[in-house]
């Protein structure tokens, strides 16, 4: 690992003062050997004494079906939540009993903060306040002045402060819980992770660590001193987690996934075999757990990696994670939200998946249908089906049962996919099955989920005489 020789290319100003700008050169790097709607609320239920993840087995706490296209999640000892398609939702930590739901903004990536009395929902230009447990709004600040051009595109919380990227390069450090400005920098080249270190008190010091697409990190701290050092050229740095002492830092960029100590930079392991990592978070012990590529793992502090599922063959590209140092929430783009820990499993609800073995699947939003042909964009992190593939399609649908919503993909249509393009995916459909309540099931905006089988699967369709699909 090397640091970058060039300036920073960073302006650095206290919020109170005028922009004053520095380039600092990096310092050296040491290179150490690598070893191999309306809210609904429900009382929380009393905080569960959980063992730290080293004395009691890690895995499956419990699980559920939420929104899909998640925003962003946080979790701390008591409640988990999660912001998806303009809906929050609250969930009892412990258990996964559903504590509340409501509309909200279009949350930016990350952006949720959740407090001991209160949550945040970060929006494109403003900062939204709601109250625990009830949700109920509460007030709304600006996080832009209104002549000042961007939207928020990447944020990282801590328990003190919370780090806003926008577009247009600039970045803002805010302290918590008033959301007042600490700091301002600008950067020159896209953003894509932030990390914030862990701080015990409202006043302590902390350091802002933050990814670019070309695949540096510039560390920032409260002190002013400004580090600019290299992961993994030409790669983007897509996620960046620090230690509970904030003194060392994990990074991941493409194969590389790395963990260095701050002063003075130094690396100090790498992960051999672990790459395409999206997200991590450290634990209490000392563990890393990280996701991406291969699915959730724990990356341990003597060099032992450990699965706790997914991979290339299961693991849903675009998944969020989040953690409270004891437990970690991840949530996939189609909604399935899991928790792990120490312990048995408490609760897991069944959620059937479309599809089986060998089947692979995507999450989509519907752009366009007619008689016979439906337009879908696949999310962003997800593979797409080839041309002439046959597919079937499922909607998402929401029921409530008094405070309870439940979430379901429903078989709506198959068909052969006709046309494929950057963005878009068109599927020559049969007729729409009726879906209850719903005039029209595959409505623009709809998310629905596209199942096929792979080339080298065995075929899961075959064709009738008539000329129709039908399923093995």
């Amino acid at each position: 690992m090397r640091s970058a020789s060039r300036s920073l290319g960073l302006a650095l100003a206290l919020s109170a003062g005028t922009a004053a700008c520095h380039e600092v050169p990096a310092p050296a790097v040491v290179d150490a050997p690598a070893p191999s709607a309306e809210a609904t609320a429900v009382e929380p239920a009393a905080p569960s004494a959980e063992a730290a993840p080293s004395s009691r087995p890690f895995g499956l706490r419990w699980a559920t079906q939420s929104r899909p296209y998640p925003r962003a999640v946080a979790i701390d000892e008591h409640r988990l939540a999660v912001v998806s398609h303009r809906q929050l939702a609250v969930y009892d930590a412990a258990t996964g009993k559903p504590l509340g739901a409501r509309d909200v903004c279009l949350a930016a990536p990350g952006g949720l903060h959740l407090g001991e009395t209160g949550l945040d929902v970060v929006c494109e230009r403003e900062v939204t306040h709601y109250a625990l447990p009830s949700l109920d709004y509460q007030s709304q600040a600006p996080l832009l002045a209104e002549d000042q051009p961007g939207r928020a595109e990447q944020v990282a919380v801590s328990r003190h402060r919370a780090a806003v990227a926008f577009s247009g390069g600039r970045l803002v450090v805010y302290d918590l819980p008033e959301w007042r400005e600490a700091k301002v920098l600008a950067v020159d080249e896209p953003v894509s992770a932030l990390a914030l270190s862990p701080a015990a008190a409202p006043g302590d010091n902390w350091s802002l660590a933050v990814g670019l697409d070309g695949g540096d990190v510039i560390l920032a701290s409260a002190t002013g001193s400004l580090q600019r050092h290299t992961i993994k050229r030409a790669l983007p740095v897509e996620a960046l987690a620090f230690a509970s002492d904030g003194a060392r830092l994990l990074s991941a960029a493409g194969p590389r996934v790395s963990v260095s100590s701050l002063e003075p930079w130094a690396e100090q392991r790498t992960y051999v075999g672990v790459g395409g990592v999206t997200a991590a978070a450290w634990l209490a012990d000392g563990a890393i757990s990280s996701l991406g590529r291969d699915g959730l793992l724990l990356l341990q502090g003597d060099g032992e990696i450990r699965s706790l599922g997914g991979g290339v063959a299961g693991a849903a590209f675009g998944s969020l994670l989040a953690s409270n140092g004891r437990s970690v929430a991840v949530v996939e783009p189609d909604g399935r939200l899991s928790h792990y820990g120490a312990g048995a499993a408490s609760r897991v609800i069944p959620v059937p998946t479309p599809g089986g073995p060998g089947d692979d699947t995507t999450t989509a939003r519907v752009l366009h249908q007619d008689d016979d042909h439906l337009v879908v964009e696949p999310h962003t992190a997800g593979e797409t089906p080839d041309l002439g593939t046959p597919v079937y399609v499922y909607r998402y649908h929401e029921a409530k049962v008094g405070p309870v919503t439940s979430g379901r993909w429903i078989d709506t249509t198959e068909g052969v996919v006709k046309k494929l393009t950057t963005t878009t995916v068109e599927i020559e459909v049969g007729p729409l099955r009726n879906v209850q309540g719903f005039e029209s099931p595959l409505a623009k905006g709809t998310v629905v989920k596209l199942v096929w089988q792979r080339p080298d699967a065995d075929a899961f369709f075959s064709t009738e005489e008539d000329g129709a699909l039908a399923r093995n």
